[in-house]
């Protein structure tokens, strides 16, 4: 047999495989007389095979490291099918790969290191690939790499500072929909040819980066929406001579748009379809009158802000010259007085076309963050600007989540009273307030709370002491923390992962941060990997290295291990029976062995039967990880004229499947959605902007 139809022919070894190349009359199969050349998506040159091309086909399969043996392989595209398992090494190896486009299908593993050379587009993004990128991500391709897309993938970890060595000639780099956490790598702002940084809903934290400001380089679109990421917007992102795109919101950033940036007229693209109302900043034709005319119907009552996606526009009353409002229409003297006031959220300007001012939520659909924007509520409140929601602080109320949360009705003491509405908050166990009735301190050490931190708890304005120590909470630590006048802070022995916000570690005054002008994170609390006897660094006790992997922050003990229950050993809530009885050895083997034995029949019987049906219904109903894909539905003016739509409209122009070549210019993305719904008598509250 030919050697290129064998290794061909791995592809297509698995049942699946052979049902999928019964459906094709050209080629696949081994009785096949026919040249592997001119077989369904095979094209060669002289004899040898240069591009596999079975995208969209329904192709359920595993990729054979045979393909690898394809020396003469430029171009392979398998998006849009089943395809499982693993991307093997040999095919990353392929010494004269171009194009690679696995996207849309159900790969797993790690991310692997393609070596050739001449590599110019990998995408494979819409997997399910796991792990982190390894560190050596520079030596992905050579210097002719120009897209990177990975996005809608299950890859964490921070990002490796060497990705900003990966190629000089990069254009897009897309990691967006990822777990990636830690801080936005500087290097980044080393790849000067790059167009489109998209970074948005991943777990990234800290602040925004100053080298990518710099005027050298060429973005043109910035998508860090959906992060935890903290500071002040730069205003030089003013400076980069082809910014049209900038997306920050729905992270932790307080602040202002910069006047400068709202100069500039950015995210014009995602308002044109169905927007009544022009772009204020950066146009000096803009007038007053021209805004009066588009907002008023001359009726007198209200008028209706049409923007495409809102089923329900927002309605801005109107008071026509000389009008008297009804005194006895409160209500509506309160909504004519906002309005009157309230430009920032009815009139779409260069400012809110970037994110809603602190203060306000998006009440847009599919463009959180940003225009419209909706004052907060009484009771309610948004230090952030691009918020999509705005945060609780009624103390009741905040306390009543934070014990739910923490899953209070499993606590050890005398917190009978909590949650009762009869009974004032400032009576509950733990909680002390002063003489106004402001909470100060919340004191619940060692109470087997569990669950996660209420981040409100942060917004509550007068809190000094917050004392959680010894109990099970789990997640990160709230970075709405910093915004309380806290002077004792104890989160230590938990469960808490990640990192200690920013924010928090530059905050003075908190367990003794900022004597001497020196600020510690470790006065917060020790990093994952690290111990003391108190869980963070005091005087004369600092937080030090522990051998091993240890996951937690404010760790007491380096020698605390987790076990399958998800309580630490050394937790005085487990019993003493689980503390101290162990299962012999030969009962575990044999009670193993029959659960083996049962499974594997299951599996023969029913194998056949699932692995039919699992591929009649990949077609049918795709699977997306609990994810809204607003790529799969981009608007025609959202796709470059240049080039004819892309029969798979997820790429949104990305590159052409025919031809063998890429576009010159990175394509305008569709801003990716994301869920919107996590949360995630002295003014001493400096840090907030205050709202009236």
């Amino acid at each position: 047999m030919d050697k290129q139809k064998e290794l061909l022919l791995t592809l297509v070894s698995n049942t699946d495989g052979e049902d999928w190349s019964q459906q094709h009359d050209s080629g696949w199969r081994a009785d096949a007389t026919s040249d592997v050349c001119y077989w369904d998506g095979i094209r060669c040159d002289s004899g040898a095979v240069y591009e596999i091309n079975l995208e969209n086909t329904e192709l359920a399969t595993t990729i054979p490291k045979q393909l690898g043996e394809l020396s003469s392989l430029t171009h392979l595209y398998l998006a849009n099918n089943a395809l499982e398992g693993e991307i093997p090494n040999e095919v990353a190896k392929l010494p004269k790969l171009v194009q690679i486009d696995l996207s849309t299908n159900e790969l797993t593993g790690d991310f692997p290191i393609f070596t050739s050379p001449d590599l110019q587009v990998i995408n494979l993004s819409h997997n399910k690939l796991s792990g982190e990128l390894p560190t050596n991500t520079e030596n992905t391709g050579g210097d002719k790499l120009e897209i990177l897309d990975i996005k809608y993938n299950r890859i964490g970890g921070p990002i490796p500072d060497t990705i900003g060595k990966i190629s000089s000639s990069l254009k897009e780099l897309d990691l967006s929909n990822n777990k990636f956490d830690g801080s936005i790598p500087s290097s980044l702002g080393n790849l000067l040819k790059l167009e489109g940084l998209f970074l948005s809903n991943n777990k990234l934290d800290g602040e925004i980066p100053a080298s990518l400001t710099r005027t050298s380089l060429a973005l043109s679109q910035i998508f860090l929406h959906g992060n935890e990421l903290s500071g002040t917007l730069p205003v030089a992102f003013a400076d980069l001579p082809n910014l049209k795109n900038l997306f920050i919101d729905d992270n932790k950033i307080t602040g202002t748009v910069p006047e400068d940036l709202c100069a500039l007229g950015l995210n014009e693209i995602f308002f044109q379809a169905g927007e009544l109302i022009s772009v204020q900043g950066g146009d000096d034709k803009f007038e007053e009158e021209d805004a009066m005319d588009l907002n008023n119907d001359k009726s007198g009552n209200s008028v209706n802000i049409a923007v495409e996606g809102i089923d329900n526009p927002v309605e801005v009353p109107v008071v026509q010259e000389g009008e008297v409002v009804d005194g006895e229409d409160e209500e509506r003297k309160r909504r004519v007085a906002e309005a009157e006031d309230d430009t920032q959220g009815t009139l779409r300007d260069g400012c809110n076309s970037i994110a809603c001012p602190a203060g306000y939520r998006s009440i847009g659909i599919g463009k959180n963050g940003v225009f419209p924007c909706e004052k907060c509520h009484h009771q309610y409140l948004n230090p952030y600007i691009g918020a999509s929601s705005c945060l609780l602080i009624n103390q009741f109320e905040v306390m009543a989540n934070f014990y739910i949360l923490a899953d209070g009705k499993n606590w050890v003491g005398d917190y009978g009273n909590w949650h009762r509405k009869d009974i004032p908050v400032c009576s509950w166990e733990g909680i002390s307030c002063n003489k106004e009735g402001d909470i100060v301190s919340i004191v619940l050490p060692n109470s087997n709370l569990d669950g996660t931190i209420y981040p409100n708890v942060g917004l509550l304005r007068h809190l000094e002491v917050l004392d959680l120590s010894d109990n099970s909470l789990k997640g990160e630590v709230p970075a709405e923390l910093h915004f309380a006048p806290l002077e004792k802070l104890d989160l230590t022995g938990n469960m808490l992962e990640g990192f200690v916000p920013p924010t928090l570690c530059e905050k003075g005054g908190v367990n003794g941060n900022g004597e001497g002008g020196e600020f510690s994170c470790d006065r917060i609390m020790c990093a994952a990997g690290e111990s003391s006897a108190t869980g963070r660094a005091e005087k004369g006790g600092a937080c030090t290295k522990c051998p091993g992997k240890h996951t937690y922050l404010g760790s007491k003990d380096c020698g605390t291990s987790i076990t399958t229950s998800g309580m630490s050993e050394s937790s005085p809530f487990r019993s003493s029976a689980e503390n101290t009885h162990e299962v012999p050895n030969n009962v575990i083997i044999t009670v193993a062995s029959a659960l083996v034995a049962l499974v594997m029949v299951g599996v023969v019987v029913m194998l056949a039967r699932f692995h039919k049906k699992k591929r009649d219904d990949k077609f049918l109903d795709m699977k997306d990880d609990g994810f809204t894909d607003p790529e799969s539905e981009v608007p025609s003016v959202y796709i470059s004229n240049s080039m004819p739509p892309p029969s798979d409209t997820i790429k949104s122009g990305t590159f052409p499947v025919e031809g063998g070549t890429f576009p010159v210019s990175v394509q305008v993305k569709a801003k990716n959605a994301w869920n919107s719904g996590k949360q995630t008598t002295k003014e001493v509250w400096l840090d907030v902007p205050k709202i009236n």
